[in-house]
């Protein structure tokens, strides 16, 4: 089984992918997305070319989404995920943003 890495994607996928790979030596893992204006053309060619690059797996895309979140016990079950009626709408946006960015990709898993 390969050891994978979880990558969170905060500005610039490239570098991103890069600064852990040379940090770490693992060569696959997930992308977290948290910033929903990365879903666009460029960060997926950003995406692509550190893979061919560095010789790094995208195992899974972590799509994140826009609103607030608490992590915290008990606040987590009403702010999390679709759970929420006020930012359920919005939130199934952003993840179809996201499933939209894991084809462009390649990457057949995601993960929310």
């Amino acid at each position: 089984m390969k050891v994978g890495i979880a990558i969170h994607v905060e500005k610039d996928p490239y570098e991103s992918i890069k600064k852990n790979v040379e940090e770490t030596g693992l060569h696959n893992g997930q992308l977290l997305f948290w910033d929903m204006s990365l879903y666009n053309e460029e960060s997926a060619e950003k995406v692509k070319r550190a893979c061919r690059e560095f010789d790094f797996e995208v195992t899974g895309l972590w799509c994140g989404w826009s609103g607030k979140v608490i992590w915290s016990y008990p606040e987590k079950y009403r702010t999390v995920g679709l759970v929420p009626a006020e930012t359920r709408a919005q939130r199934v946006e952003d993840i179809l943003k996201g499933a939209w960015f894991a084809n462009e990709i390649g990457v057949k898993t995601l993960i929310t």
